[in-house]
Protein backbone atom coordinates (compact mmCIF):
# COMPACT_ATOMS: atom_id res chain seq x y z
CA UNK A 1 0.00 0.00 0.00
CA UNK A 2 2.52 2.64 -1.08
CA UNK A 3 4.34 4.43 1.68
CA UNK A 4 2.63 2.49 4.44
CA UNK A 5 4.55 -0.70 3.66
CA UNK A 6 8.20 0.16 4.09
CA UNK A 7 9.47 -3.22 5.23
CA UNK A 8 8.27 -6.05 2.99
CA UNK A 9 11.85 -7.09 2.69
CA UNK A 10 12.07 -7.55 6.47
CA UNK A 11 9.50 -10.37 6.47
CA UNK A 12 12.34 -12.89 6.44
CA UNK A 13 12.93 -12.07 10.10
CA UNK A 14 10.21 -14.57 11.00
CA UNK A 15 12.65 -17.44 11.30
CA UNK A 16 15.26 -15.48 13.26
CA UNK A 17 15.27 -15.25 17.06
CA UNK A 18 17.01 -13.49 19.93
CA UNK A 19 20.27 -11.71 19.22
CA UNK A 20 20.10 -12.98 15.67
CA UNK A 21 17.23 -10.55 15.07
CA UNK A 22 19.33 -7.59 16.19
CA UNK A 23 22.27 -8.57 13.99
CA UNK A 24 20.07 -9.29 10.99
CA UNK A 25 18.19 -6.00 11.25
CA UNK A 26 21.39 -4.03 11.84
CA UNK A 27 22.85 -5.37 8.60
CA UNK A 28 19.65 -4.59 6.66
CA UNK A 29 19.11 -1.13 8.11
CA UNK A 30 22.69 0.09 7.70
CA UNK A 31 22.71 2.49 4.76
CA UNK A 32 18.99 2.17 4.02
CA UNK A 33 17.39 5.45 2.95
CA UNK A 34 13.78 6.62 2.74
CA UNK A 35 12.10 9.47 0.89
CA UNK A 36 8.65 10.93 0.33
CA UNK A 37 6.80 8.48 -1.95
CA UNK A 38 5.68 9.44 -5.42
CA UNK A 39 2.31 8.75 -7.04
CA UNK A 40 1.15 9.60 -10.55
CA UNK A 41 -1.81 8.81 -12.77
CA UNK A 42 -0.71 6.76 -15.76
CA UNK A 43 -2.18 5.57 -19.05
CA UNK A 44 -3.35 1.99 -18.60
CA UNK A 45 -2.34 1.06 -22.15
CA UNK A 46 1.28 1.72 -21.14
CA UNK A 47 1.18 -0.88 -18.36
CA UNK A 48 3.70 -3.65 -19.15
CA UNK A 49 1.98 -6.78 -20.43
CA UNK A 50 3.45 -9.09 -17.71
CA UNK A 51 1.98 -6.81 -15.02
CA UNK A 52 -1.36 -6.66 -16.82
CA UNK A 53 -1.47 -10.46 -16.96
CA UNK A 54 -0.56 -10.77 -13.28
CA UNK A 55 -3.30 -8.37 -12.14
CA UNK A 56 -6.09 -9.74 -14.35
CA UNK A 57 -7.24 -12.62 -12.06
CA UNK A 58 -7.70 -10.25 -9.11
CA UNK A 59 -9.65 -7.81 -11.29
CA UNK A 60 -11.95 -10.68 -12.32
CA UNK A 61 -12.51 -11.60 -8.66
CA UNK A 62 -13.55 -8.02 -7.92
CA UNK A 63 -16.25 -7.77 -10.61
CA UNK A 64 -18.92 -9.77 -8.70
CA UNK A 65 -18.60 -7.16 -5.92
CA UNK A 66 -19.44 -4.33 -8.33
CA UNK A 67 -15.89 -3.17 -9.16
CA UNK A 68 -14.78 -2.20 -12.65
CA UNK A 69 -11.32 -1.05 -13.82
CA UNK A 70 -11.25 2.75 -13.51
CA UNK A 71 -7.69 4.04 -13.96
CA UNK A 72 -4.04 3.17 -13.44
CA UNK A 73 -1.33 4.66 -11.27
CA UNK A 74 2.39 4.32 -10.81
CA UNK A 75 3.90 4.55 -7.35
CA UNK A 76 7.43 4.90 -6.10
CA UNK A 77 7.53 3.69 -2.52
CA UNK A 78 9.46 5.19 0.39
CA UNK A 79 12.55 3.04 -0.08
CA UNK A 80 14.83 5.36 -2.02
CA UNK A 81 16.14 2.67 -4.38
CA UNK A 82 12.73 1.23 -5.35
CA UNK A 83 11.50 1.54 -8.92
CA UNK A 84 8.07 2.75 -10.00
CA UNK A 85 5.36 0.11 -9.47
CA UNK A 86 2.25 -0.17 -11.64
CA UNK A 87 -1.18 -0.58 -10.03
CA UNK A 88 -4.72 -0.87 -11.37
CA UNK A 89 -7.43 1.00 -9.47
CA UNK A 90 -10.92 -0.45 -9.75
CA UNK A 91 -13.96 1.42 -8.48
CA UNK A 92 -17.40 0.56 -7.18
CA UNK A 93 -19.14 3.82 -8.03
CA UNK A 94 -22.34 2.97 -6.16
CA UNK A 95 -20.55 2.05 -2.92
CA UNK A 96 -17.90 4.77 -3.44
CA UNK A 97 -15.10 2.32 -2.72
CA UNK A 98 -11.77 1.86 -4.52
CA UNK A 99 -9.94 -1.45 -4.90
CA UNK A 100 -6.26 -1.02 -5.78
CA UNK A 101 -4.68 -4.12 -7.31
CA UNK A 102 -0.90 -4.41 -7.28
CA UNK A 103 1.76 -7.08 -7.73
CA UNK A 104 2.64 -8.35 -4.28
CA UNK A 105 6.01 -7.46 -2.81
CA UNK A 106 5.68 -10.14 -0.15
CA UNK A 107 8.24 -12.89 -0.81
CA UNK A 108 5.94 -15.64 0.53
CA UNK A 109 3.15 -14.74 -1.91
CA UNK A 110 5.03 -14.23 -5.17
CA UNK A 111 3.85 -14.58 -7.84
CA UNK A 112 0.57 -12.99 -6.91
CA UNK A 113 -1.37 -9.82 -6.18
CA UNK A 114 -2.52 -7.78 -3.24
CA UNK A 115 -5.68 -5.69 -3.00
CA UNK A 116 -6.22 -2.60 -0.87
CA UNK A 117 -9.75 -1.27 -0.43
CA UNK A 118 -10.11 2.46 0.18
CA UNK A 119 -12.94 4.86 0.97
CA UNK A 120 -12.46 8.62 1.20
CA UNK A 121 -14.73 10.75 3.38
CA UNK A 122 -15.76 14.39 3.15
CA UNK A 123 -14.07 15.19 6.48
CA UNK A 124 -10.72 14.00 5.07
CA UNK A 125 -10.72 10.57 6.70
CA UNK A 126 -9.16 7.79 4.63
CA UNK A 127 -10.34 4.25 5.35
CA UNK A 128 -7.96 1.55 4.14
CA UNK A 129 -8.37 -2.21 4.39
CA UNK A 130 -5.25 -4.25 3.72
CA UNK A 131 -4.84 -8.00 4.20
CA UNK A 132 -1.95 -9.59 6.04
CA UNK A 133 -0.06 -6.28 5.94
CA UNK A 134 -1.03 -4.25 9.02
CA UNK A 135 2.04 -5.36 10.95
CA UNK A 136 4.24 -3.80 8.26
CA UNK A 137 3.01 -0.29 9.09
CA UNK A 138 5.49 1.41 11.41
CA UNK A 139 3.20 4.10 12.76
CA UNK A 140 -0.37 5.37 12.46
CA UNK A 141 -1.08 7.30 9.25
CA UNK A 142 -2.55 10.75 10.03
CA UNK A 143 -6.30 11.03 9.33
CA UNK A 144 -6.40 7.40 8.19
CA UNK A 145 -7.91 4.23 9.60
CA UNK A 146 -6.12 1.02 8.58
CA UNK A 147 -7.81 -2.30 9.27
CA UNK A 148 -6.66 -5.83 8.48
CA UNK A 149 -8.87 -8.93 8.77
CA UNK A 150 -5.99 -11.33 7.97
CA UNK A 151 -8.41 -13.19 5.68
CA UNK A 152 -7.64 -16.01 3.30
CA UNK A 153 -10.31 -14.86 0.81
CA UNK A 154 -10.75 -11.56 -1.00
CA UNK A 155 -14.49 -11.54 -0.27
CA UNK A 156 -13.80 -11.61 3.48
CA UNK A 157 -11.39 -8.70 3.16
CA UNK A 158 -14.05 -6.73 1.26
CA UNK A 159 -16.72 -7.61 3.82
CA UNK A 160 -14.47 -6.25 6.58
CA UNK A 161 -14.01 -3.00 4.66
CA UNK A 162 -17.74 -2.58 4.01
CA UNK A 163 -18.57 -3.17 7.67
CA UNK A 164 -16.07 -0.53 8.79
CA UNK A 165 -17.28 1.88 6.09
CA UNK A 166 -20.87 1.56 7.28
CA UNK A 167 -19.76 2.44 10.80
CA UNK A 168 -17.82 5.44 9.46
CA UNK A 169 -20.87 6.66 7.53
CA UNK A 170 -22.34 7.87 10.81
CA UNK A 171 -19.49 10.39 11.10
CA UNK A 172 -19.03 11.69 7.56
CA UNK A 173 -20.19 11.21 3.97
CA UNK A 174 -18.32 9.14 1.41
CA UNK A 175 -16.79 11.08 -1.49
CA UNK A 176 -17.60 9.91 -5.03
CA UNK A 177 -14.81 8.00 -6.74
CA UNK A 178 -12.58 9.88 -9.18
CA UNK A 179 -8.91 9.68 -10.26
CA UNK A 180 -8.18 13.22 -9.04
CA UNK A 181 -9.65 12.64 -5.57
CA UNK A 182 -7.83 9.34 -5.20
CA UNK A 183 -4.46 10.74 -6.23
CA UNK A 184 -4.60 13.84 -4.04
CA UNK A 185 -5.78 12.00 -0.91
CA UNK A 186 -3.34 9.10 -1.22
CA UNK A 187 -0.40 11.42 -1.90
CA UNK A 188 -1.32 13.44 1.19
CA UNK A 189 -1.40 10.23 3.24
CA UNK A 190 2.03 9.18 2.00
CA UNK A 191 3.62 12.57 2.65
CA UNK A 192 2.16 13.02 6.13
CA UNK A 193 3.15 9.45 6.99
CA UNK A 194 6.82 10.23 6.37
CA UNK A 195 6.46 13.48 8.33
CA UNK A 196 4.99 11.71 11.37
CA UNK A 197 7.76 9.09 11.26
CA UNK A 198 10.29 11.92 11.49
CA UNK A 199 8.37 13.64 14.30
CA UNK A 200 8.15 10.34 16.20
CA UNK A 201 11.93 9.80 15.90
CA UNK A 202 11.63 6.69 13.73
CA UNK A 203 13.67 8.31 10.97
CA UNK A 204 16.26 11.09 10.73
CA UNK A 205 16.41 13.59 7.86
CA UNK A 206 19.60 13.82 5.83
CA UNK A 207 21.08 16.92 4.23
CA UNK A 208 20.07 15.66 0.78
CA UNK A 209 16.40 15.43 1.83
CA UNK A 210 16.23 11.65 2.21
CA UNK A 211 15.88 9.93 5.58
CA UNK A 212 17.85 7.36 7.55
CA UNK A 213 16.03 4.82 9.71
CA UNK A 214 17.04 4.94 13.36
CA UNK A 215 18.34 1.61 14.59
CA UNK A 216 16.55 1.30 17.94
CA UNK A 217 13.00 1.70 16.55
CA UNK A 218 13.89 -0.73 13.74
CA UNK A 219 14.93 -3.36 16.27
CA UNK A 220 11.61 -2.97 18.10
CA UNK A 221 9.80 -3.13 14.79
CA UNK A 222 11.41 -6.50 14.04
CA UNK A 223 9.39 -8.08 16.85
CA UNK A 224 6.17 -6.60 15.46
CA UNK A 225 6.97 -8.06 12.04
CA UNK A 226 7.77 -11.47 13.47
CA UNK A 227 4.46 -11.67 15.37
CA UNK A 228 2.46 -10.38 12.41
CA UNK A 229 4.05 -12.79 9.96
CA UNK A 230 3.14 -15.71 12.16
CA UNK A 231 -0.46 -14.58 12.10
CA UNK A 232 -0.39 -13.96 8.33
CA UNK A 233 0.92 -17.47 7.70
CA UNK A 234 -1.52 -19.15 10.10
CA UNK A 235 -4.49 -17.33 8.57
CA UNK A 236 -3.21 -17.97 5.03
CA UNK A 237 -3.87 -14.31 4.20
CA UNK A 238 -4.29 -13.65 0.46
CA UNK A 239 -4.31 -17.38 -0.29
CA UNK A 240 -6.73 -16.87 -3.20
CA UNK A 241 -4.58 -14.14 -4.78
CA UNK A 242 -1.27 -15.99 -4.69
CA UNK A 243 -0.07 -18.76 -6.97
CA UNK A 244 2.19 -19.93 -4.16
CA UNK A 245 0.56 -21.96 -1.32
CA UNK A 246 1.54 -20.85 2.16
CA UNK A 247 0.49 -21.52 5.73
CA UNK A 248 -1.15 -24.87 4.93
CA UNK A 249 -1.80 -26.83 8.09
CA UNK A 250 -0.71 -24.02 10.41
CA UNK A 251 -2.67 -23.29 13.56
CA UNK A 252 -5.03 -20.35 13.10
CA UNK A 253 -4.10 -17.37 15.26
CA UNK A 254 -6.96 -15.19 16.49
CA UNK A 255 -5.30 -12.76 18.86
CA UNK A 256 -4.60 -9.21 17.58
CA UNK A 257 -1.11 -8.16 16.56
CA UNK A 258 0.55 -5.88 19.06
CA UNK A 259 1.79 -2.59 17.61
CA UNK A 260 5.16 -1.76 19.14
CA UNK A 261 5.55 1.88 20.16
Amino acid sequence: MGGATLFYWMAGVVGVAGIGVALWVWRKVAGLRLRHPGLELAKCEQMPEPVRTLLAPAEDKLRPFGFEPAFCIREKDSLSDEEWRWKRVCANARERIYATVAPTNHPAEKPGCEVTFATIYADGTLLLTVNGRRHLVLWDIPRAVVIDPYADRLEDQYAAHRAEAIDSDTISERVATSPAVYKSRLQLAYDTYIDVLAESAWIRKRRDGDYDIRLRPALRFARQIREGERRRTAARANADLSARPHGVGARRVEEPVERVV
